[in-house]
């Protein structure tokens, strides 16, 4: 089996990542895309490899990393981007699969004409683990199944008579080999992005920034803070009134700089930050700098997105566990299901019980560890990306 899954990294991510290595747009595109990998941002190569171990051969397309995409089609002989490129790398591919790890900004035509164009392709996959639209579900009923990381996208989707599987997110453990997890120097840190929009992080706002007004504890917050400026703000309110002109005009979405407006479900609100927030901000990490600034941790502090519900299904869930550190996670339905609560993780359900178990963790150092190392070894042993790699291959088979 030969499978291909194009990737779209964090825009921000991208643009620390060449920022960081400038050099890079001059290597060869093996050479490139080698690098690019070892960053470690999102989900790497993390799935690909663990497919190669299972037999299948498998590859990344990151669709949105320019330079590596522009030298991929100067060394082919080809003058095509976007779509049209994509098109050509999988007619040189030749794969069987095609998981679409983000799904939402191409067009329902792209998505339709990729069986037709690549005769080898028997099987599409979609993915989808954050808010979308009703026009987002009209694109992901065109996959043959979808992977999403929460059970409430799975109740959402069933209902909808979307196919799916339930992928929790996963740690890749060749990462320890890459960071130090000896000197824990942070009280607690909260690594993650802001969205202060409906359906996105306004709980999570309000508990970090009263988390961060606690000058007796050493709190770092690593991320992204969106919808800092009316700028901003302005802008996604445009892109709001276009994508209403458009649903009412009747015209289909078919460019994908515009498919990811459908995501936006209201007219956006300008929110404050704290001043105390901004004091403990301490800028985006990505990639294996993020990974060093979880073990540098003694406890991480995670809190879901409005659009998880009642089910918990970060990326923090595995990658503060898989470092060693403490999670101190908010008390979900599926908790148990992934980790003993306060002997693997540490769950609370109001922002009091989070701080008293804090104040009590950093005072009882024997038993912080006690619960870093069990978590770690749950991680190690049940969240795997081969674990996940294997379960995905199952559902592949059966569809095929």
């Amino acid at each position: 089996m030969k499978l291909i899954k194009i990737t779209g990294y964090y825009k921000f991510a991208l643009k620390h990542y060449y920022e960081q290595n400038p050099q890079i747009i001059n290597k060869t595109y093996n050479e490139q895309y080698k690098h690019l990998m070892s960053f470690g941002l999102g989900w790497s190569n993390f799935y690909t490899k663990a497919l190669n171990k299972l037999g299948v051969e498998a590859f990344e397309i990151v669709n949105n990393a320019t330079f590596l995409q522009k030298k991929w089609s100067e060394e082919n002989n080809i003058n095509l981007q976007g779509t049209k490129l994509i098109i050509e790398q999988l007619k040189q591919y030749k794969p069987n699969v095609v998981w679409f790890q983000d799904s939402f900004p191409y067009s329902d035509d792209f998505l339709k004409t990729v069986k037709i164009k690549i005769p080898s392709i028997k099987l599409i996959i979609g993915n989808c683990c954050s808010p979308y639209s009703s026009e987002n579900l009209k694109t992901l009923s065109i996959f043959d199944f979808v992977t999403t990381c929460s059970p409430v996208f799975v109740d959402n989707f069933n209902k909808n008579g979307i196919k799916n599987i339930l992928l929790y997110h996963a740690f890749n453990k060749s990462i320890l080999n890459q960071i130090k997890t000896e000197n824990k120097t942070d009280d607690v840190v909260f690594v993650g992005s802001i969205i202060p929009r409906k359906g996105f992080h306004l709980e999570r706002k309000k508990f970090i920034e009263r988390i961060a007004a606690k000058d007796d504890i050493n709190f770092k917050f690593y991320g992204d803070l969106y919808n800092t400026s009316y700028a901003e703000i302005l802008k996604l309110q445009m892109l709001y009134a276009l994508k209403k002109t458009i649903i009412f005009s009747g015209i289909k979405i078919n460019s994908s700089k515009l498919k990811k407006i459908e995501s936006l479900t209201e007219f956006t609100k300008y929110y404050k930050y704290s001043k105390d927030l901004k004091r403990k901000y301490q800028g985006a990490k990505y990639g294996i700098d993020m990974y060093q600034a979880l073990a540098k941790s003694k406890l991480t502090f995670d809190i879901q997105g409005e659009i998880g519900g009642d089910y918990a299904a970060t990326m923090r869930l595995f990658e503060a566990t898989g470092v060693g550190t403490v999670l101190i996670e908010e008390n979900k339905k599926n908790i148990p299901i992934l980790f003993e609560p306060d002997k693997e993780i540490v769950t609370f359900d109001s922002f009091d019980e989070a701080m008293e178990k804090i104040i009590f963790l950093l005072e009882n150092e024997k038993k912080a560890n006690e619960i870093a190392k069990a978590g770690q070894i749950r991680t190690l042993k049940d969240h795997t990306y081969e674990n996940r790699a294997q379960k995905l291959l199952e559902k592949i088979n059966r569809f095929l």
